[in-house]
């Protein structure tokens, strides 16, 4: 194992393209907490 403590490259760790919120209010969160789109 290595501890690596400079600035890690672009992609190296998160997802940077985007996030879309998941819940059970379609008010609040574009899927629900299965991954599926709200109606």
């Amino acid at each position: 194992m290595k501890i690596v403590k400079e600035p890690l490259p672009p992609g190296w760790s998160i997802h940077e393209i985007g996030t879309a919120r998941m819940g059970k209010d379609p008010k609040t969160s574009v899927t629900d907490p299965f991954c599926r789109l709200h109606d």
